[in-house]
């Protein structure tokens, strides 16, 4: 057995997953569990803190998740409540999908400190309304602010890397993981029909519309093909081309 390694991963939802940071976290457990055998005779021990989630519990050999509450307004108190919840346990890694609960760990320098971001504020927010535009500058400058105690940072594309490169962000520190998707995804039977699918909730900041117009200016180079669109519909994006 090699040293031992004890790692929490922070995430809205692992047990029911909804959105791209529980789906991404819930994926990632079910590949976990699958590889229990090698993370024990690793000794490396993996904590899922699971925020809101319904399941205060559950347990495996080598991997649990058990579940943390948070309270509104996180956007001006989600570090206090990190700092209140924090674990007693002594993880060696510290990889968080939630910017408010890596604060706890950001002055501990024997930690290694990921953070995996899922959004680029900075862009969503014309599409806010008046808070949702505070809510994004606050959240801009909390990661300036954290950014720098990081020890990596979780890009899920190179679209990431390059917004942040734009707004001076050091990217050295960047490591580039696609979201992980279900074995599923490789057991559903070939359709012969020419598909397009573009999943995403149905929102403007999704931009629909612009893959639309994007696709009428090559319409006449593609045959035959329908364009699927799954996710909620949260919100209406009509008259907002």
């Amino acid at each position: 057995m090699g040293e031992s390694m004890k790692v929490t991963i922070i995430a809205p939802h692992v047990l029911e997953p909804y959105l791209g940071p529980s789906v991404v976290a819930y994926n990632t457990l079910r590949g976990l569990l699958k590889i229990q055998s090698e993370l024990e005779k690793e000794g490396v021990e993996i904590v899922f803190l699971s925020i809101n989630d319904k399941v205060k519990e559950k347990n495996w050999e080598s991997v649990s998740v058990k579940a943390i509450k948070r309270f509104p307004l996180i956007t001006f108190t989600g570090e206090v409540q990190a700092l209140l919840s924090k674990p007693k346990d002594n993880f060696d890694i510290v990889h968080s999908h939630s910017l408010y609960d890596i604060f706890p760990w950001l002055l501990k320098k024997d930690v290694t400190k990921i953070f995996h971001l899922h959004g680029i504020v900075w862009k969503e927010r014309k599409y806010m309304n008046t808070f949702g535009k505070f809510w994004t500058w606050l959240y801009e400058r909390r990661l300036k602010l954290y950014y720098p105690k990081l020890t990596r940072f979780v890009a899920i594309s190179n679209y990431v890397i390059e917004e942040l490169e734009s707004k001076g962000f050091d990217t050295s520190k960047v490591v580039l993981i696609e979201n992980p998707i279900g074995d599923e995804f490789f057991e559903i039977k070939k359709n012969e029909d020419e598909i397009i699918l573009y999943p995403a909730t149905i929102i403007p900041r999704k931009n629909q519309f612009g893959f639309l117009k994007a696709l009428s200016m090559i319409k006449d180079d593609l045959k035959d093909f329908k364009v699927v669109f799954t996710g909620g519909w949260r919100e209406s994006i009509r008259g907002k081309s």
